[in-house]
């Protein structure tokens, strides 16, 4: 029989892992590489080192939606980089980095305005330290791909970063405050580009939350309920599970107001191991009327709202 949970974990590896593979969220646990001395980092999203080479911070999870291609080019359209020079960071859990939840289609439209911002401010403190090495007025200078021209001059971003004295950084308020390209002006954005991610994915090079190990880390796959409210665990059966060797135990999470559904998270010495004994693990669980509602009812359903014309309202 499963040990029931009622109370939080204590902060442990183990419980931890566990705790956050029932409450459903996902983090990043890559950790960073350190930052080049000698890079130019404007704001926390991204850096330029002494090649030209642009690193992004990425602090949403990778699902296989290629998250980092679609946030790395939201940076480099406005920094005016050279897409080949892009590179991707998955980050650590420092908290530096804000909320790192990835769900609801929120990466993409929810981080466009401080990457926006942080590659344009980037692309001015270029154009600025640009002009300055090639000794022409600042209003004569522009930025395209990786590169400061003006009056008949020109510097590559690289060269600027060597060179330059690139010492400026921006406070949050001048980020809200700092202009962004007008959307016909956009070279990356909404044109076909090479996913960045995709190399990585298809070599194996990729690390996922799914590759991170400590000492005594437990994995663990949880068992759906079958409806997301009213349900709440009455038993547990796992012998047929203890035959999976690394096998250790079947946890049932369970709010003992009903508030939330019971859920039961199967553990592991492996992911196999707990992804094959989740298989063998038999859950009862006391159910909602919902529970037996199918997508055939839901359509049923709305057939009969829709044609009820005395039950809404036509516009």
């Amino acid at each position: 029989m499963a040990e029931p949970v009622t109370s939080a974990f204590a902060t442990t590896r183990r419980g931890f892992l566990i705790t956050a593979t029932s409450a459903g969220f996902s983090m990043a646990f890559a950790q960073a590489s350190p930052t080049a001395a000698a890079a130019f980092e404007p704001t926390l999203w991204y850096d330029i080192d002494r090649d030209g080479l642009v690193t992004v911070n990425v602090i949403r999870a990778e699902m296989g939606q290629h998250v980092g291609t679609a946030l790395a080019r939201i940076v480099a359209d406005e920094l005016e980089v050279d897409w080949d020079s892009v590179r991707l960071r998955y980050v650590d859990t420092d908290p530096k980095w804000g909320v790192m939840v990835t769900g609801g289609s929120w990466s993409v439209w929810q981080s466009f305005p401080y990457l926006s911002q942080a590659g344009a401010a980037g692309r001015m403190a270029l154009i600025d330290e640009g002009a300055r090495l090639l000794r022409v007025d600042r209003a004569n200078c522009s930025a395209r791909n990786g590169v400061v021209s003006g009056a008949g001059k020109s510097m590559r971003y690289a060269d600027i970063v060597r060179r330059g004295q690139l010492t400026r950084s921006y406070t949050a308020d001048e980020l809200k405050a700092m202009p962004i390209k007008a959307a016909g002006e956009r070279r990356l954005i909404g044109q076909p580009t090479a996913a960045v991610d995709i190399p990585s994915k298809t070599t194996g090079a990729a690390r996922y939350g799914l590759d991170a190990s400590v000492p005594g880390m437990a994995y663990a796959r949880p068992k759906l309920p079958p409806t997301r409210n009213g349900c709440t665990v009455t038993s547990v059966d796992d012998s047929a599970a203890r035959s999976i060797p690394g096998y250790l135990k079947s946890i049932v999470l369970q709010d003992p107001s009903g508030t939330v559904p019971g859920w039961v998270v199967v553990c592991a010495e492996s992911f196999v191991a707990a992804s094959r004994a989740a298989d063998l693990v038999k859950v009862s669980w006391t159910t909602s009327p919902a529970a037996s509602v199918s997508e055939t009812d839901i359509q049923a359903q709305a057939l009969k709202l829709v044609t009820d014309a005395a039950g809404g309202q036509w516009s």
